[in-house]
Order: C-alpha cells, then structure tokens, then sequence
C-alpha cells in the first residue's frame, strides 16, 4: 500500500509540474528597444488566459479591423507588437502615443518608437530584423516608401504579421499595394491645402493681386501618394486661376505662379532639405512675388518653410498649410506663431485604432490583407500583379481606408484635440491634452463612406 502511494504521489507530482511550465508568463510593454531579450511568438489561434477552461461569447470582435469595446481581447494571447520609424519627429511621436492607447485596449504588449540614429535603410532594417528575432508577432512601420519593396521581401520569409502606418506600402516602381493603406485621397486633399491657403491670403492680403501671390509646392515625387497630392494642388489653382494656364501633370510643365521644390533632389528628404528649398524660392522669385502659399506633404516640411520664411523676414507674407498638423498644438501652445498656420489633419487617434486593430485582426487570424475592409477595395488599385502585357497574374484585394480630414487653426486645435481625447479615451477618461474638455461626440466625424470612384473600373 504504501509503494502505491509513494507512485501516485509521484505520478501527482510530474503532472502539477507540467502545469505550471505550461501556463507561461506575459510581458508588461512599455518603452523596449531591439536589445531586449527574445521571448516566443504566440500562436494565431485563441488559447484563453487566466485558466479558464470554457470560451465564451463571440470568437472575434464584431468588425475586423475596428475596436470593438463589448468584446474580451483576453481570450486571445498578449501580443507582442513594436513600432518602427526610419524618421522620428513630432508627429511620429503623436503615433506612438495613439497605438499605445488602442494597443492596451486591445490587450496587446506593445513596445514604444524604435528609430534608427539617422534616416538610414540599412541601420532600420537591421533594427527591424532585431525586432523579428526577438520573437515579436506584429510590427508597425513607417519604413520610407522606396523601401517597403525590400520590407516585404523580408517578412514574407518571417512567421511575423506586420501593416504600414502613416505612409503606405507599396512597390514603388510598380506604384502597387503591399498592404492595406489608411489614409486618405490625396488629390482632394492637396485640393483642400489650397483651398485653405487661398482663403487666408484672400482674408490678411486681399489688396495684394493674384499676379503677385506665389505658389509653391513642397513635394517628394519619389513617393508617389506624395506627389499625387503635388498634382491635386496643381489642379485646384488652375481652376481657381485658368488664367495662369492649363494642367499638365508633367513635373516641369506648370501654370503660372505656381512652383514645385522637389524633395528627390536632395540628399535626405528631411527638414533641413525642405528649408533650403524653399529658401531658395523666397530669397530668389523667379518673378514679382509679394505673398508666398506653401503647401507640404508633412509637419516637417512646413516647419522648414516656416524657418526659412522667419530668417528672411518675411512670416508675415508667407503662409504655409501640410498634410498633418499633430505638431501644431505643441507650437502653438509654447507661443510659437510662425508661417505654419494650418494643418489638413485626421487625429492620430482616429488612425491609430485601425492601424492597430487592423494588425490585431491579422494575428489572430480574423483576416488577411485581402479580406479586411473589403468595401474599401478600390477597383483600380488593390495590388494586382499584373505582367507586361497588362493582364493580372496574381489578383489581390487589398483595401485603401480614406479618414475624414479637418482643417486645424489657432481657433479650433484644442476643441479638435478634446473631441479626439473623448473619442479615444471616453468620457471623463484622461486623454492626451488638457484644454477644455468636450461631450460632443459628434463635433467631428470619425468616419466616412467609401467613394462612389472605387466600383468604377477605369
């Protein structure tokens, strides 16, 4: 009897100890970089947490690629998620702060902005790789768009799920899709940039005549959603003013007053380059210019127009609206009030939760880059490979999400920024900025509906 016992007890004992290897432990986030030590990736299937031994409710959130608050993201592993950055900056840093929100509301252990020591592809590839051996599940890029091509030669050989963030992924001699693009159309939003433009020479110099107003264009033509937003405001002066000429897309054909300082001509695309330029342009018109109207493609470009206007002396006369405008509100709230007036901006809350739910979706197996948002597949451009002779040789379906954009001034920043702290974080939440709280969750919209333009087959 007593052999029996002495057996079952050990018998007892091996299976308790199995049970405890087996339950695992799960990481904390917060700020990491590509030195921490590796740790398993988790499985793509749901395992459960907390020992329960009985699912319950519905196996996936309601919209794949949305938050859904009524569902328990604990049923799933603790995913391990980094962010990439080959630039840092402001508005970078604003992204960091958005997927660090929606990355704990959807229980994932997320790892705060890694960016290389300067804008080098080597040294963010390497740092990215790092990432991928230390065994994280999901990486969120912002790789530089003539870079993605190798991205994805990359990771298609890796067990790692991954999306692009602010700027979209694709093949950039072929211009196609490699991964869902959140955004927006680019040519209404250059068309926007300018509208805005105009609209504060008209209000602060309307005594100064359209012969004499300056418009210059900050573009990057190696990217080519970056240019197209070049071209939409190539479009929209041409229709405000046919008298300066007529359109043509070609880079060194364009009306009258109206200017381009590409970024591709220099050696980095970077602040400092996008001053220079449009140094070049206010210290040296190519005619009588008396106001400038600067559009750009990012916060950072307006900031270097911005500094090349004020060392010139000419802030006054010289306006300057982007793509963005996270960076604003710090400027504006330190008493920074240069030529950078206006921002055309989407919150980086509202981007960031479908930026991380949208990865979310791809680590748990609730959808592919060809299943998710599928009624924001446009027809004309969901990343078919197609040969030389035009026909697909290998169909995809991959979406482009457009966002609502708002036009942020020094009058509306802090009710925009309130009304995304009270979507993001929720009523009476601790959010991002400490201006006046806002209850309207309707001020401004989250969302918008697919355009008309995507069924239609060109």
């Amino acid at each position: 009897m007593k052999r029996f016992l002495a057996i079952l007890l050990a018998l007892l004992l091996v299976v308790a100890l199995f049970g405890c290897g087996s339950k695992g432990t799960q990481g904390s986030g917060g700020d990491k970089g590509p030195t921490q030590q590796p740790s398993q990736p988790s499985t793509s299937e749901p395992t459960g947490t907390g020992g329960q031994q009985e699912d319950s409710g519905p196996k996936y959130p309601k919209v794949a690629g949305y938050y859904d608050p009524d569902f328990d993201y604990t049923k799933f592993p603790k995913y391990k998620v980094a962010y990439l950055s080959i630039s840092a900056g402001e508005a970078f840093a604003a992204f960091d702060v958005a997927y660090e929100n929606w990355a704990k509301k959807v229980n994932m252990d997320y790892t705060r902005m890694w960016a290389p020591t300067q804008y080098s592809a080597e040294e963010f590839i390497s740092g990215m790789q790092t990432f991928i051996d230390q065994g994280y599940d999901g990486l969120i890029l912002e790789a530089g768009i003539q870079n993605y091509e190798r991205v994805n030669e990359i990771l298609s050989e890796q067990d790692i799920q991954w999306v692009s963030g602010l700027g979209a992924a694709r093949v950039m001699s072929e211009n196609r899709l490699l991964r869902p693009q959140i955004g927006f159309d680019r040519r209404d939003l250059g068309k926007m940039t300018v509208d805005t433009l105009i609209q504060w020479k008209e209000e602060t110099w309307p005594d100064v005549p359209w012969e004499k107003v300056g418009m210059l264009v900050i573009d990057y033509s190696y990217n080519p959603d970056t240019h197209v937003l070049a071209l939409g405001m190539e479009q929209r002066w041409v229709e405000l003013f046919p008298q300066f000429g007529s359109y043509d897309p070609a880079p060194d054909k364009n009306p009258e007053n109206f200017y381009i300082a590409d970024l591709a001509t220099a050696t980095n695309p970077d602040q400092t380059a996008a001053q220079n330029l449009a140094t070049q342009f206010l210290s040296n018109p190519p005619k009588d210019i008396e106001v400038w109207l600067i559009g750009t493609p990012a916060d950072l470009y307006s900031v270097g127009a911005a500094n090349a206007a004020e060392k010139l002396g000419m802030t006054d006369r010289v306006c300057t609206a982007c793509q963005g405008g996270g960076a604003l509100a710090g400027r504006w709230d330190s008493g920074i009030d240069d030529a950078w007036r206006f921002g055309c901006i989407t919150s980086q809350q509202i981007y960031g939760e479908l930026i991380i739910n949208m990865l979310w979706a791809f680590m748990s197996g609730q959808a592919t880059p060809d299943t998710i948002y599928p009624e924001w597949v446009d027809v004309n451009d969901k990343g078919d490979v197609i040969d030389e002779n035009g026909n697909v040789v290998e169909e995809h379906f991959i979406p482009k999400v457009l966002l609502p954009v708002q036009v942020i001034t020094k009058d509306n920043y802090k009710q925009y920024l309130e009304w995304s702290d009270l979507y993001a974080y929720g009523p009476g939440e601790k959010g991002d900025y400490d201006y006046e709280p806002v209850t309207d969750i309707n001020m401004f919209p989250a969302r918008m509906d697919p355009p008309e333009s995507y069924k239609i087959k060109k």
